[in-house]
């Protein structure tokens, strides 16, 4: 699980780092949205309400964030994590997809 998890976690902690950066993520979560908006009754309950427990937990992280800029060093530590100063073409967005034995 924590395959899943981890890099979906990552991902959003970079973009409420720095929200200006294109992110895959960004089409992908508002696809996601509109497939709840329209299809979540089709859904099997328990996959209604992960879903709807992984779009709260994305409206929880900014309050992380802004107690980690009021913290001594919390805004240095978002920018680091942010990567702001990474060499180009560094990679930054973890995209997680289905290793072949997952589908």
């Amino acid at each position: 699980m924590s395959s899943q998890y981890l890099p979906f976690l990552h991902n959003q902690l970079l973009e409420l780092c720095a929200p200006t950066m294109p992110l895959e993520r960004k089409k992908e979560r508002a696809a996601f949205m509109e497939q709840m908006a329209s299809g979540s009754a089709k859904s099997p309950e328990e996959e209604r309400k992960r879903n709807e427990l992984f779009l709260a937990l994305q409206q929880l992280l900014p309050q992380a964030m802004v107690m980690t800029e009021q913290l001594e060093g919390g805004g240095d530590a978002i920018e680091r994590f942010a990567g702001l100063e990474r060499p180009v073409g560094e990679p930054t967005e973890n995209i997680y997809r289905k290793r072949p034995t997952e589908e």
